[in-house]
């Protein structure tokens, strides 16, 4: 087995691990998927994933897992269980969805959608380095993926994305300044979900995009999946396009998006 599926393999098994450790606390605090999930303004699919392992949870949902358990003296562990899981799926298949795949560089339209980390064909150098610390700098992964030349480009991110610390601060700064400048320049569209958007119906999903309407590409665990079926893409489409209908696109006097922007005011 190579190093890279052993290390999917502890990935999924990790998560798995830490689904039981949610439903561990669920269950102590006498609490019910779905009263868990009511509390939480979750569809109760979502309480579901997380404790079989089958999303990862963000930092804001176990804290509010713990929160609403009255468990809050298991958060340092569960968070470093998370961030531990994470860096180890970075590692493993971080969101290349044209690696080895010609339809990348000849796509004519692309919709992207990122609940919690800049995806590769937008990153800067040093972002793209400190989401993947364990490479080196003359591995060739080192350097992120290209957008495509002639592709249409539609890119929507959840707040989190473009305000959580990845490296330092002068890394993220410039991180959201490159973003900045592909949609000032028309290179891709822009639209920012804020964090106080109501998650009742609209919950996060994990990172997906679609090429050309032919194909979607997943970032699970333990590696990508790509959706090939007219009524798959048709629902990640359907998706989309509810993500699109809360985001924000307005601009501000300096010609930035007023949501991507207020993070370097």
């Amino acid at each position: 087995m190579s190093g890279s599926f052993n290390l999917a393999l502890q990935a999924a098994e990790a998560l798995r691990m830490l689904g039981q450790d949610l439903r561990e606390v669920q269950k102590n605090s006498g609490m019910t998927g779905r009263s868990l999930a009511s509390a939480a303004s979750w569809h109760e699919s979502k309480v579901s994933r997380l404790e079989n392992g089958r999303s990862l949870p963000q930092p804001a949902d176990i804290r509010a897992w713990i929160l609403l358990c009255g468990a809050e003296d298991r958060a340092d562990e569960l968070l470093g269980k998370a961030r531990a899981i994470e860096r180890d799926q970075a590692r493993h298949r971080w969101a290349r969805p044209g690696a080895g795949n010609a339809r990348w560089q000849k796509a004519r339209s692309l919709r992207l959608y990122a609940p919690s980390i800049v995806p590769e064909c937008l990153r800067t150098a040093a972002y793209h380095r400190a989401v993947l610390p364990s490479l080196s700098s003359a591995d060739a992964s080192v350097v992120p993926q290209a957008l495509p030349d002639h592709a249409d480009i539609h890119v929507i991110v959840e707040e989190d994305s473009i305000t959580r610390r990845i490296g330092d601060a002068a890394v993220l700064a410039g991180q959201v300044e490159h973003l900045l400048s592909l949609a000032a320049s028309h290179r891709i569209r822009l639209g920012v979900i804020p964090r106080e958007t109501d998650r009742t119906t609209r919950w996060r999903t994990e990172p997906f995009t679609i090429i050309d309407d032919e194909q979607v590409h997943l970032v699970l665990t333990p590696g990508p999946e790509v959706v090939r079926s007219t009524t798959g893409i048709a629902a990640y489409e359907a998706l989309f396009n509810e993500y699109a209908a809360v985001a924000e696109y307005s601009w501000d006097g300096y010609g930035r998006p007023v949501a991507a922007a207020r993070f370097l005011s």
